[in-house]
């Protein structure tokens, strides 16, 4: 019997981004040009997995019950099914469109099954050290 192997979701996890916003609009259109399917995520999937929304077949919906202030986390962009050689591209793009998302993030098969939150800590964590600020 052959594995069937079951491609990633193209998806793209955005927070503190609110639909209908100028930004939103502009990262629709982008997401859309790379085939990626934006989705606005916000302080009530805190708890969710990552994997869950992005739409992985059988990722656990929630690992707790949890919900956060849609402002809690800086906006992040939470990059899914993306091929590693347009990611560089993709992000230029972004910040070529003047668009100001500071946390950026693929999801990976280590992440995938963190909630929203820890994910969202975890990069302001890492944005901290990397700008030499005490974390």
């Amino acid at each position: 019997m052959k594995a069937k192997i079951i491609p990633e979701p193209k998806r793209v996890l955005l927070w503190n981004c609110s639909p209908g916003s100028d930004q939103y609009t502009q990262l629709e259109e982008l997401c859309r040009r790379y085939g990626l399917e934006p989705k606005a995520v916000g302080g009530m999937d805190a708890g969710k997995t990552v994997g869950f929304l992005c739409g992985f077949r059988g990722a656990s919906q929630a690992a707790a019950l949890l919900a956060l202030e849609d402002d809690a986390y800086p906006p992040a962009l939470i990059l899914c099914g993306l091929e590693r050689d347009k990611v560089s591209e993709f992000v230029d793009k972004v910040n070529g469109c003047g668009i100001q998302i500071p946390l950026k993030a693929m999801v990976t098969i280590h992440n995938r099954d963190w909630m929203l939150s820890q994910l969202l800590a975890e990069l302001v964590r890492e944005r901290k050290e990397w700008e030499g600020k005490e974390v």
